[in-house]
């Protein structure tokens, strides 16, 4: 799994709010454990594991539209620079035209 972060929803404070100081404590140990090393919840804690399996399906569904998004972006990013690269030249006249017209309304002309 490998994240430098992951988003700590208020679901997930709700859910300490239910478990005592002990629980609490393993139930943070076990997300963080997943979402960073991509370690499972191994404990006998039946409030603690379920709490787990609810938080480990909302982080594996957080990492799955991240990286849906970024192939997004990276394929709009790449069709911008294919855009770019086959019409240089209507790039550079939209330029000017648009430097032209800026031009025009700050000298009032």
């Amino acid at each position: 799994m490998r994240n430098k972060f992951f988003k700590f929803s208020e679901n997930y404070a709700k859910v300490i709010k239910h478990l005592d100081d002990k629980q609490a404590g393993q139930y943070v140990k076990a997300i963080s454990d997943y979402a960073f090393e991509g370690k499972t919840y191994a404990g006998k804690d039946a409030a603690v594991k379920t709490a787990f399996v609810f938080t480990k399906q909302q982080i594996d569904e957080d990492k799955f539209y991240r990286e849906k998004g970024k192939l997004g972006g990276q394929k709009i990013a790449e069709r911008k620079r294919e855009t770019e690269e086959e019409n240089p030249i209507l790039k550079s006249v939209i330029g000017t035209v648009f430097a032209s017209e800026l031009l025009n309304s700050l000298l009032g002309g």
